[in-house]
Parts: structure tokens; sequence; C-alpha cells
């Protein structure tokens, strides 16, 4: 079996409560584990809303025991999918029992690595994120659900102003959780993303990536999964944020390796196919990159330079021709005969005939 390593670490920040959950598939159920992978998920109860931290939980508890139930294990996009909606189920039945219809939400972000596939499966909803390091960069897989990047995909179809923008009072306000009737905006692949060696994906919630930079937690990341969690928590205690938020991470490492005892390769290389994704009800895909574009782009400026190329050629050609049929012309142009007027000699007078005159 290929080295899969697991690490989760939470802090409570400064936060009253602990809103956030996670969980995991255990690494030692071989049945689990040779089907379905090793599955981590991560919720935040949304704060506002009724019930925050018992709608994270009830998420969690939910969608993992519908992974491990082993159902649509052969087709690991529709199981984490399927884990999904009876989340959503799970919250909205705790909610109707306390008269808080869509009054009560959490976010929700899964990711499976299956060793025998070599493979990378997420789904998520909210603005609890999915990262992938690579041969050190790092790179955001999914799209937040909330209104300001609403209003930015409008702003980019015209749509909408960026005053628009600029004027949210609340930015971060969430348009999709679990916790709604009906679900709005789900970001998950669709197909399987293909691992590298060294391969390590975090999920994270929001008190996580607000609190340190990518490069912060790229160097954090080169450790060993649960050594990389314990020095996220750290590196976010040393900072002594006034208003930490409750954050939770966890980290799945593929054939790890030690980055700090290994050189980095030389060459930087994008880490996310864009058709391995897609976003449910809402036609956008996230905004992920990937090597086939940087191929697409050289190929495209080639093409380019060759069209230039041709054209430069063709109107030069053009000129040439041009130039000779002008000179074939001007050597083949008729020359008109010089006209010579010649005068006629004049007639001497005529002499009259003195015999016919009359007298």
């Amino acid at each position: 079996m290929t080295d899969l390593r697991l690490g989760t670490a939470q802090i409570l920040g400064e936060r009253e409560e602990q809103q956030d959950s996670y969980g995991h598939t255990s690494q030692d159920d071989d049945a689990i584990a040779t089907n379905g992978g090793i599955m981590a998920v991560v919720a935040d109860g949304i704060g506002g809303h009724a019930h925050g931290g018992d709608a994270s939980r009830r998420a969690v508890a939910a969608f993992l025991e519908h992974y491990q139930s082993g159902q649509l294990h052969n087709d690991l996009p529709n199981a984490l999918y399927h884990a999904l909606i009876q989340a959503n189920h799970a919250v909205l039945d705790f909610a109707e029992s306390q008269g808080e219809v869509e009054n009560c939400g959490t976010t929700l972000i899964a990711m499976v690595m299956h060793h025998e596939s070599r493979c990378l499966h997420w789904i998520g909803v909210g603005d609890s994120r999915l990262y992938l390091l690579r041969n050190g960069q790092l790179a955001q897989f999914t799209a937040d659900t909330n209104f300001a990047d609403h209003l930015a995909k409008k702003v980019a179809r015209g749509i909408a102003s960026r005053n628009d923008l600029f004027a949210e009072e609340n930015p971060h306000r969430l348009t999709s959780f679990l916790g709604l009737k009906k679900l709005g905006k789900i970001d998950r692949s669709i197909r399987p993303f293909p691992l590298h060696q060294g391969d390590v994906a975090m999920i994270c919630t929001d008190g996580i990536y607000n609190a340190l930079s990518k490069e912060e937690l790229s160097h954090c990341l080169s450790e060993e999964p649960q050594t990389a969690c314990d020095r996220i928590i750290q590196s976010i205690l040393e900072k002594h944020h006034d208003h930490q938020d409750n954050a939770t991470v966890a980290v799945l490492a593929f054939g790890f390796k030690d980055l700090n005892k290994h050189d980095l390769p030389v060459s930087k290389v994008s880490v996310a196919d864009p058709n391995t994704t897609e976003s449910i009800d809402s036609g956008e895909p996230s905004e992920i990159k990937h090597p086939a574009k940087l191929r697409l782009l050289i190929l495209g400026i080639l093409a380019l330079g060759l069209m230039i190329l041709l054209g430069f050629l063709w109107l030069q050609h053009t000129q040439d021709v041009n130039r000779v049929e002008q000179k074939i012309v001007e050597e083949t142009k008729p020359i008109e005969p010089e006209l010579k007027i010649i005068k006629k000699p004049e007639q001497p007078p005529r002499k009259t005939n003195q015999k016919n005159k009359v007298k």
C-alpha cells in the first residue's frame, strides 16, 4: 500500500464556543481504506446563526456515517455527494427540532486520498477550503461560496459594478451552506485528480487561512502531516490575534517525503486540472490551474507568431508582385508615333485666259 499519512489539529481561539468539528475514517480499517481510501472532513458552524456548533457536529457525524457505510465506494465522487446530502438532512432535521429552519447552518469540506488509484477527490460547501502543496507550490482548489464571490462574478460578466462589490456591508456572508432546504453552489471534483509522490492536501476552516499566509502554510506543510498540523496551530497561537476564530485543520500526504531534507525541483508546475471540478447549480467552475493551460498558452503564442510571419511574407510577396507588374507595364507601354505636319506646296496662281474675256 502506498504510504498515506494523516494529521489533524484544532484550537478554540478567542471564541467562547468551539463551533468547528472534524473527523476522518480509520486508517486501520483495511476494508474502508481499500475501497474508500482515507477520508477527512471539516465543518465550521456559521457564526451569528443558532446552534452553529451543534450543526457542524451533526454534519460531520452524518457525513462520516454515510461514507463509512461503504455505499458507492466504486464511485467516490457520488459517494461524497450522497454523504453531503445526508449531512444536510441531518442539519435540517436538527434545525426543525429547534424551530430554527434555515437559521442553523455549517460549512463542510471533505477530501479523499485513494492509495490504489493514486487520486484525490473532494467536495465542499461554504468557505472552508481545500489546498494542495506540490513541489513547494500551494494552490487553493475550492472557491468560497460567499456574497463577495457572487458579486465578483457578476462584475466580471458586466451585470454589476465594482461599486456594488465595495458597497456590500458583509461580503463574507455565505450564499450556500448546509442547513438550507435547497443547497446552492457545491464545489466538488467530478473526476479523480492524479496525485504525485509527495503531494500534500489540506482542508481547513477560515480560522486557519485568515491567520496565516500561503507562504507560512507552505512552510508548515513541508513537515510530516501531524507535525505540520501542530506547527500550523502553534504559528497561529504565536501571533496572539485578539479576535482569533476557531481554527481546524486536517492534512493528508501521499507518499510523504521530508521536503526539508530533499532539494525541491527548480521548475514550478501548476497542480490542478480545470476538467476535474464542477460547481453544481452555479454553472461556474472553480478557477484552478494545470500544466495543460501552460501548454495551450505556449501553443497559442507559437500559432500567433506563425500567423504573423505568414502574414508578413504574404504582404512582402504581394508588394514584390506589384513592383514586377508595374515594371512590365512600363516596359511594354506602346510608343506613340511622332506626328509630322507636312505642308502642301503652294500652287502657283492660275492664269486667266485672256481670250475668253468679254469686253
